[in-house]
């Protein structure tokens, strides 16, 4: 089995490779997988969100806002604390301005910092992911941590250009996913 290090190298790589054009065209195959499995999942209120640092090629989770707000759910994402190695919350409001942060992730111009324990659902970067739920992301531990903290029932859902990897390494303080959604469609993990 291939260590996390190659792993990141390797789809760091492939992302490299991928053209805006074809980043845009797999982001809105994406986004149209998501709100299939979000219209099913009438429950869920509390959306919380990455946001896509362009440099990395991650898929464009902006352009999903709209239609979350559109159907009345709430959308939070993180703010990167490095000082104490934690991710807070906030919430965005429709029509929220960004600028780069921490990393080049969009961060709000204006943020309210909210209570994480509303959240229902997390969409989740990854580089790399396999059907058993386990993920390979940057390496630096702030999903892990959240995702940690939120309670068991919450949907932890991985958004990937590439299919899985048979197997990856995992650590005991891994966060499994419960779902991953490609270009192709979407992956159930439980």
């Amino acid at each position: 089995m291939e260590s996390k290090d190659t792993l990141r190298k390797k789809y760091k790589a492939l992302r490299k490779s991928l053209s805006e054009s074809d980043i845009k065209k797999e982001s809105e195959r994406i986004k149209g997988h998501f709100f299939s499995f979000l219209d099913s999942k009438s429950q869920t209120c509390h959306i919380h969100t990455f946001l896509p640092i362009e440099r990395l090629n991650e898929v464009d989770t902006l352009c999903f806002l709209d239609g979350i707000w559109e159907r009345g759910h709430v959308i939070y994402t993180g703010l990167l604390d490095s000082e104490k190695k934690e991710m807070k919350t906030l919430r965005l409001v429709k029509g929220s301005k960004f600028e780069a942060g921490e990393y080049g992730i969009p961060v709000p111009k204006k943020t309210e910092i909210a209570d994480w324990r509303k959240i229902d659902l997390v969409l989740i970067p990854l580089l790399a992911w396999d059907q058993s739920g386990n993920r390979i992301g940057y390496g630096k531990g702030y999903y892990d941590k959240f995702l940690a903290d939120l309670s068991e029932g919450v949907e932890r859902i991985g958004l990937s250009f590439f299919p899985a990897e048979e197997n990856l390494p995992s650590e005991p303080h891994d966060v499994k996913l419960t779902h991953v959604i490609t270009g192709e469609g979407l992956t159930n993990i439980r």
